[in-house]
């Protein structure tokens, strides 16, 4: 891990960082959009996703998975949802083109609506594609799909001058599978952002510093620590479910949790 994280702590003397972070966020929303019964009870039972994808790769107890061997797992499951082929996990990964195959296989052989689900993405977007008045790099005329999501964000797919064939144009099939899951999570995100600023909005104890991917960060005073704990557990949690179901009515799979950490600088906290 980089050491950069020493160089940030707490402006207080004997103050702390806090840090919330949303456990599988982007795993819940790939499952109330795919509705993919076999991801919803895998979700529900607790288990660790990674940790079981790791067990399946490496055929082993999941007792036996080792962090290493979780973080890989971790990694590809990411990858794969967001639409990258075995070749291109292979290399980012540095492993056999055939572990990221059978991976692959493993995932979508357990999550079959999973699959489905991205095919639907594919063809939707491939069936109600119109011309954009636009111009590829290569002189072609550009096509664009747009897609509301379940949050109202207007999503806008374009095709682009095709790599494997010459005077043809294709969509990205990693933004298609990608982009309909990454803006709901980022939008819980920002509703959530926005419930702890108004939370805090006076409070010149607990101070929002930090915001990355799909954690927030506050700096706080010694003597606001629980106090700190519970607005932002208010704030991801019961605010931002009561606010996704009242205004987009969306209500998970599972309800959102969070995990606190702590600790006087970032490289050394730990579990609330």
């Amino acid at each position: 891990m980089s050491k950069i994280r020493e160089c940030f702590k707490s402006r207080r003397e004997n103050g702390f960082l806090v840090e919330a972070d949303y456990s599988q966020l982007e795993i819940n929303v790939l499952a109330l959009l795919s509705e993919d019964e076999m991801l919803i009870k895998d979700l529900k039972s607790g288990r660790d996703l990674h940790t079981m994808r790791a067990s399946e790769l490496y055929n082993i107890k999941e007792y036996n998975v080792t962090p290493k061997q979780r973080r890989l797992a971790k990694t590809l499951s990411f990858q794969l949802q967001y639409g990258a082929g075995a070749k291109t996990m292979a290399q980012i990964n540095k492993i056999p083109q055939k572990v990221a195959k059978e991976f692959i296989h493993n995932f979508f052989d357990r999550y079959k609506d999973v699959f489905n689900w991205h095919q639907d993405l594919l063809h939707h977007v491939s069936e109600n594609r119109k011309n954009s008045g636009e111009r590829t790099p290569m002189g072609l005329p550009r096509y664009e799909c747009k897609m509301t999501t379940a949050t109202g964000r207007n999503l806008v797919f374009k095709d682009y001058d095709s790599k494997y064939r010459k005077g043809e144009t294709a969509f990205s099939p990693t933004e298609i599978k990608n982009y309909p899951v990454q803006s709901v999570a980022t939008d819980i995100m920002k509703i959530a952002l926005g419930a702890i600023a108004y939370k805090l909005w006076f409070d010149t104890d607990i101070r929002i510093i930090n915001t990355i991917h799909d954690n927030i960060m506050v700096d706080v005073a010694e003597n606001r620590h629980e106090d700190a704990c519970k607005a932002l557990t208010w704030a991801m949690v019961d605010r931002t479910t009561t606010i996704l179901k009242s205004r987009y009515d969306i209500e998970l799979p599972v309800p959102l949790e969070i995990e606190i950490k702590s600790g006087r600088s970032w490289d050394c906290m730990r579990l609330v």
